[in-house]
């Protein structure tokens, strides 16, 4: 987890990066600890200064089917069988399958 601080050092807020008039949650998971913010470090890329891109539409679909944020920080840090690592170590190579992964997992198993 890294706090509100290291998070500014770390995008440095460019011009591409975060707006500044939208609020972080839309576009990382963002935990309240006490008085601080936190952040899962998985959700940046340090190279490229940015949050994964993919990522929003991640929390996005998870509050749109009601997943809270700890439950979708949880399926993140899982291994998952469509990755062989947890879908957060997945999801800079793949953030479209990070993001297909649960609605697979909710699709009715046909029986025979």
């Amino acid at each position: 987890m890294i706090d509100e601080t290291e998070l500014h050092g770390l995008l440095a807020r460019a011009p591409g990066n975060l707006p500044a008039t939208e609020p972080l949650d839309v576009h990382c998971l963002r935990f309240r600890v006490g008085d601080r913010s936190l952040f899962p470090a998985f959700q940046f890329d340090p190279v490229d200064r940015r949050v994964l891109p993919g990522l929003d539409r991640i929390i996005a679909a998870a509050r749109a089917s009601g997943l809270s944020k700890v439950r979708l920080l949880n399926w993140l840090m899982r291994t998952h069988l469509d990755f062989e690592t947890t879908p957060a170590a997945a999801l800079p190579a793949h953030p479209d399958d990070v993001l297909a992964a649960p609605l697979r997992e909710l699709e009715p198993q046909e029986r025979g």
